[in-house]
């Protein structure tokens, strides 16, 4: 594959974020089509209630990652209806810039089990620091992670609000090392037991004095 089919298998994806499905091959008629969507939509309701609303709305996007032939960007929609509070979507996309395919969790995660031991752990951690918060939904909520992103040391999890708490406990991150421990003595997992080989390359990080 070349790296302008690539780069169009990319582009296209991202317009289908941005714009939905029925998307226009030109950005700015893409992003006068959303204009419009949202006018009429904000016309509609002050028709209905008789009374002007304040809105906003902003769709924003931001390179994470950029290194050994994977890209991570990250897409933000913020909208305000005039409820309570807005509404924020944050989502991570991660390209294999080598043949433009989206990467998935199945296709950066080795040993799933392993992940989630070491998000469960972190996630106590984070509520023990936070006096408890975030207060989950339920005990035995499912937390596979829908939002992650990564650098050459680190995985990222978010959880947006509502996703395992109530909206008032904000948006929860944890940060998870290429290596870890993962409570068991002595046994050391590298990121080749826990993450593919696509991932960034390996890189030890605070663990010298670990391996005496």
């Amino acid at each position: 594959i070349s790296n302008n089919e690539a780069a169009n298998l990319i582009l296209q994806e991202l317009q289908n974020v941005y714009f939905g499905d029925d998307y226009h091959y030109s950005i700015q008629d893409n992003i006068n089509n959303k204009k419009e969507i949202i006018i009429e939509e904000y016309n509609s309701v002050v028709k209905e209630a008789n009374q002007p609303f304040n809105w906003e709305y902003s769709l924003s996007s931001e390179v994470i990652y950029n290194e050994n032939n994977l890209l991570t960007i990250k897409i933000e929609e913020y909208s305000y209806k005039g409820t309570a509070h807005g509404n924020s979507i944050v989502t991570f996309l991660t390209f294999d810039t080598k043949t433009g395919k989206k990467l998935t969790f199945d296709d950066l995660i080795k040993c799933q089990d392993c992940l989630m031991k070491e998000v469960k752990e972190k996630l106590t951690e984070y509520q023990e620091i936070h006096d408890g918060s975030p207060k989950l939904w339920e005990e035995n909520l499912d937390l596979t992670p829908k939002h992650y992103f990564f650098d050459d040391s680190t995985f990222y999890v978010w959880y947006e609000p509502y996703e395992i708490a109530a909206y008032v406990f904000g948006r929860t991150e944890l940060k998870i090392p290429m290596y870890s421990f993962f409570n068991e003595p002595r046994i050391f997992y590298t990121k080749s037991d826990v993450f593919k080989k696509i991932l960034p390359p390996q890189k030890i990080i605070n663990i010298s004095n670990d391996l005496d």
